[in-house]
């Protein structure tokens, strides 16, 4: 996973994907088109997807494509990877898109939802994670010490874990939005975290 290319961080995801589900790669093509043409206008279109004539057709050359790049065959273009990568389920989404931020150091961390209830639902989503991590961590922590007898759920535990930053980074940022706009008497002695 280290030395791999975004592509082929993005190809591991969708191949994991694909053999975890019915869905296929013209399955796929399809949500990737429909989600390019509608985040790259017309003109700056680098990968132009078939979309005229018989649509299964269109799929099909489209999946090839797209499987052109999964093989390396054609360099898989920047203006193309966030409709890919928007266009896998989760949780393979997320997943690809935590290692995506990993490559730069940084934790996906959703943007905190501005909707009425959004808070609640971040909560949830915060709640999840911490049980997540919860399961991932109670192996290793049953005999009292995490060593090298828990190499083997290392990677599952700090993937958890990193779950739960990212979760608890979005509760942050909207108790930060709240101090950075006004300090009333309650966030009067507090600092700014982050």
């Amino acid at each position: 996973m280290n030395n791999e290319t975004r592509s082929q961080t993005i190809v591991r995801h969708t191949q994991a994907y694909l053999q975890r589900t019915s869905d296929s790669w013209p399955t796929l093509a399809t949500n990737v088109m429909e989600r390019y043409h509608e985040l790259v206008p017309a003109q700056q279109r680098e990968v132009h997807f078939k979309i005229y004539g018989d649509a299964y057709k269109c799929a099909r050359l489209n999946a090839q494509e797209l499987r052109r790049m999964e093989s390396g065959d054609i360099r898989l273009p920047v203006d193309l990877e966030e409709a890919w990568v928007q266009s896998l389920p989760q949780p393979w989404q997320e997943q690809c898109l935590t290692d995506l931020a990993a490559r730069y150091g940084l934790l996906a961390a959703p943007i905190p939802s501005t909707e009425a209830g959004g808070a609640v639902i971040d909560f949830a989503a915060l709640l999840k994670e911490i049980a997540e991590m919860h399961e991932a961590l109670a192996p290793a922590i049953a005999d009292g010490v995490i060593d090298e007898q828990d190499r083997p759920l290392a990677v599952r535990m700090l993937k958890e874990i990193t779950d739960v930053d990212a979760q608890l980074l979005t509760m942050r940022r909207q108790i930060n939005k709240i101090l950075d706009g006004r300090p009333g008497k309650a966030a009067a002695g507090l600092k700014r975290v982050m």
